[in-house]
């Protein structure tokens, strides 16, 4: 027996107020973490305690988010609703992967994720391209987008909006690629992250 739509719909509400949360959460926290890393009022031994216990707090947080992310995700693929994720990285020298920025897109609303979040989503592209140079990490990364590209657009339906990449190759000063990956959040899991 599968519930009415309807309701579906009233706990992917829940379930999306509560992810807006955890992430308000998230960069309060790393806000408070700033601020007393800053604060001269403070000695460094009371700083450096109190810096301590809320990092700890934060990777535990972090872990938590990253399993609810997951679970959200599993549970939009059910319904009617489109969740991508979208990753702004450099391509370095060694072939490597360095993140600019990662986000969220719940039904075209944009919610940036932590930087160890959007790192963890970066991982299945770069086991993908393995050891390469930053030229051949670059040809690598256009036929696995080609490939996803072709298979999400015909499993989603047709929409061409959820998938879109965007390569930069940087000249001067120093040469380097820029990258903005758009894709079902569906192609990472099954990536395997």
């Amino acid at each position: 027996m599968t519930p009415h739509s309807s309701v579906h719909e009233v706990e992917f509400r829940k379930r999306y107020r509560t992810l807006e949360v955890m992430l308000e959460h998230l960069r309060n926290q790393e806000h408070l973490i700033q601020s007393l890393q800053a604060q001269a009022a403070l000695s460094d031994q009371i700083k450096d305690a109190a810096v301590s216990a809320l990092k700890i707090e934060s990777a535990k947080n972090y872990q938590v988010f990253h399993d609810y992310l997951l679970n959200f995700l599993t549970f939009s693929f059910q319904g009617l609703h489109r969740v991508d994720i979208l990753l702004s990285f450099s391509i370095m020298d060694n072939g490597g992967l360095q993140l600019e920025s990662g986000s969220v897109s719940v039904d075209g609303i944009e919610h940036g994720l932590p930087a160890e979040e959007g790192i963890r989503w970066m991982e299945p592209l770069d086991k993908a391209l393995g050891e390469l140079g930053r030229k051949d990490a670059w040809d690598r990364l256009l036929d696995l987008y080609k490939t996803l590209e072709l298979k999400y657009d015909r499993l989603l339906g047709g929409s061409l909006e959820r998938c879109s990449l965007l390569l930069l190759e940087e000249v001067y000063p120093k040469g380097g690629y820029h990258v903005r990956i758009r894709l079902p959040a569906q192609a990472f899991t099954d990536m395997g992250l």
